[in-house]
């Protein structure tokens, strides 16, 4: 029997508030998703969640809390190899509203309703995500995290 070889991956992202909607992006597969990605050599997943939001989405944002992880398997057909990812993530606030995506990893990126983005996001655990993300973000009691 073949034995199942895993590779280790983290990732870091954020979810991201400009007032009471949250950011979206639509990558080349079509999934909408949040902004993240893979951390880089001597980065913590604090700088590569803010990192992969600014290069993602274009947008300059700020942290207000942790947010747990997330974790998960994959395969890879073209490697031949199973994958072990886990992904930090944070709640953050945009400094303004703006959004510039690459058109190539990623198509487009909007604001929407949660509501909205509940019926959006590609992945069950990105849902449970945003759920516990706007609980958190409207406990924080701070009339300031809001504005965008």
């Amino acid at each position: 029997m073949e034995e199942r070889t895993n590779i280790k991956e983290w990732s870091a992202g954020g979810i991201v508030f400009c007032g009471d909607e949250v950011l979206l992006l639509t990558n080349f597969r079509q999934d909408v998703v949040f902004p993240k990605g893979h951390l880089e050599e001597g980065e913590t997943p604090l700088q590569a969640a803010l990192r992969e939001v600014a290069e993602e989405a274009g947008v300059e944002a700020e942290v207000l809390a942790s947010l747990g992880s997330t974790h998960y398997n994959f395969y890879v057909h073209q490697s031949k190899t199973w994958h072990d990812k886990t992904v930090y993530w944070f709640l953050m606030r945009a400094k303004d509203k703006s959004i510039h995506c690459d058109g190539r990893e990623i198509k487009r990126g909007q604001y929407t309703s949660v509501t909205e983005a509940l019926a959006l996001l590609t992945h069950a655990p990105d849902r449970q995500k945003l759920s516990e993300a706007y609980a958190l973000l409207h406990s924080l009691g701070d009339t300031e995290v809001l504005p965008c």
